[in-house]
This record gives C-alpha cells, structure tokens and sequence, in this order.
C-alpha cells in the first residue's frame, strides 16, 4: 500500500465523490471530481471557467480509495527579518486528501 499526501491551498470540502477548494475570499474555485480511480479538476476564477476538466494522473492504471480528507483554515501575520513589507498576511484554507494506492495482481 502507498498512501500519498496532496496538500491543495485555499480549500474547503464538498460532497463524497467531489472536493470544491475555494480561496479565502471565495474568487478562485477548484473543483475536484473523484470517479473510477481518475481525479479530474476544473479551475473557475470568479465563477467563469477558465481551466475545463483535466485529469490528474497521480499513478497510472492504479487503484485507490481516498482514505481521508481533513481541512484547516489559517489568518495569521508574519514580519520579515528585512524587505518593503513590515508585516505580510499568511491567509488560507487548506485540504488534505489521503489516497490509498493498492498493488496490482499480476
């Protein structure tokens, strides 16, 4: 078994099958769409679509279950030792899905 660890910024979960990630301010949506061991996503910026359905191919020809999706959401502030910004805003959601990857009999 592989598990393997996808670390999205800016998210939040959606339904069984499907994993909507949105950016804090709800501007960027990526949508992730779980079916017959593909991962496919489309990218929506303020609603238009501007990236259609791709497929991500983690592992070819191998299959998986997500064994967990966990979230957490952060707005904090960090100042720089030195640069043009005294403080600078680290503000996010985040998401990460557990994938378990089984062996092939051969």
């Amino acid at each position: 078994m592989i598990t393997v660890f996808i670390t999205l910024q800016a998210c939040n979960t959606g339904s069984n099958n499907t994993i909507v990630v949105n950016s804090p301010n709800e501007k960027v949506t990526l949508e992730l769409h779980i079916k017959n061991e593909v991962i496919n996503y489309q990218l929506r910026w303020d609603g238009e679509l501007m990236m259609g359905s791709s497929a991500i191919s983690l592992l070819p020809s191998r299959e998986f279950t997500v064994k967990n999706i966990s979230t957490r959401s952060a707005d904090e502030s960090w100042n720089p030792v030195w640069g043009k910004s005294i403080t600078i805003r680290d503000h996010f959601n985040e998401t990460i899905i557990i994938l378990d990857f089984f062996e092939m009999l051969k």
